[in-house]
């Protein structure tokens, strides 16, 4: 199992919550910035539990469209659970590294994954590639040697 330093492990769930938290607002004040909002199609790479999937479901609305991809599982199955009925916001469990990402998406966010990803150069140009011309990719992360 991967070790991060930001934790994706079950016993980890309150930390995880914590940090959601902790980190956004900034992330919405540069979603505002950005434009990102009402009408829009968003693509959440690695979703984990789906807290964020939720803040951009109700931020792109029902003429909107959110999907997660989140490699664990687990992780899947909380993120449709938080989602509850929202039926424009879906979560699936994959690779972000190998799996289809679709094309033609307003806005991707990359929140704390590229810091624990083996190649995230490899990443970035598979998010860059599935964007529409004028998307934008938002990245969060933790910065490290």
């Amino acid at each position: 199992m991967m070790f991060s330093p930001l934790g994706d492990l079950p016993d980890d769930e309150a930390r995880l919550a914590e940090q959601h938290l902790l980190w956004r607002g900034c992330l919405i004040d540069a979603l505002d910035r950005l434009g990102v909002g009402e009408g829009l199609s968003v693509l959440d790479v690695g979703c984990g539990g789906g807290r964020l999937l939720a803040d951009l479901a109700y931020r792109v609305g029902p003429m909107g469209r959110v999907h997660g991809v989140e490699r664990d599982p687990a992780l899947v199955e909380q993120a449709r659970a938080t989602l509850g009925d929202i039926p424009w916001a879906t979560a699936e469990a994959a690779d972000l590294l190998t799996a289809p990402l679709g094309e033609g998406w307003d806005a991707i966010l990359c929140r704390f994954v590229l810091s624990v990803l083996p190649d995230p150069a490899t990443a970035i140009h598979r998010f860059v590639a599935a964007l529409r011309p004028g998307g934008v990719l938002v990245v969060q992360d933790a910065l490290h040697d």
